[in-house]
C-alpha cells in the first residue's frame, strides 16, 4: 500500500511546529492529513532530542532555582512572625484595642452617614 509522499522540508517543518513551538502531535497530523503514527515516526527521524533534553535540564535547574527561592521566603515569613510576636508582647493592648474600636466606630459613623445622605428613588 503506497501512501502520498511528503517532502523532506514539510516533514521537517511539521516536526519543528511540534517539538519548538509546542503543538500537539494530533492537531499538526490533523492539519496536515497524516496519522499521528507518521508524526510520531517523523519526529524520531527528524526530531532535535538534544534539544528536548537541554529543554528538560533547564526546566529542572528553574525548579531548583525556585524551590531556593521559596525556602529562602518561607524563612523570612517566619522570622516575621515571630518578630510580630515579640512587639506585640510589648504593646499595651488594652490601650491599643480601645484604639482600633474607636476607629473602626468612626468609618462605621462615616459610612452610615453617607449612606442616610443619599436620595433613593423608589
Amino acid at each position: 500500500m503506497s501512501g502520498i509522499r511528503y517532502p523532506e522540508e514539510l516533514k521537517i517543518e511539521a516536526v519543528k511546529q511540534v517539538t519548538d513551538r509546542g503543538y500537539k502531535i494530533g492537531e499538526v497530523a490533523k492539519r496536515l492529513g497524516v496519522t499521528p503514527k507518521s508524526m510520531h515516526d517523523w519526529i524520531k527521524k527528524y526530531g532535535d532530542t538534544g534539544s528536548q533534553h537541554q529543554t528538560i535540564t533547564g526546566q529542572q535547574d528553574e525548579l531548583r532555582q525556585l524551590k531556593a527561592q521559596l525556602r529562602r521566603v518561607t524563612e523570612e515569613r517566619d522570622i516575621l512572625k515571630e518578630a510580630a510576636v515579640y512587639f506585640a508582647s510589648e504593646l499595651d493592648f488594652p490601650d491599643f484595642t480601645r484604639h482600633l474600636l474607636a476607629w473602626k466606630n468612626s468609618l462605621l459613623q462615616t459610612a452610615l452617614e453617607k449612606h442616610l445622605q443619599c436620595d433613593y428613588v423608589v
